[in-house]
């Protein structure tokens, strides 16, 4: 279980915030958040 927000607060600056109660899902989680950044071309 865990949550994930990404935020553009403007051109150049992002935010994200994470949190997740075991390392695995912490770990799978981040390579989805690193998939989905590079998709988004941020």
């Amino acid at each position: 279980m865990g949550y994930v927000e990404l935020k553009q607060c403007s051109k150049t600056r992002r935010f994200i915030a994470s949190w997740y109660d075991n390392e695995w899902a912490y770990s799978c989680r981040v390579v989805d958040l690193i998939e989905y950044i590079v998709k988004c071309g941020l």
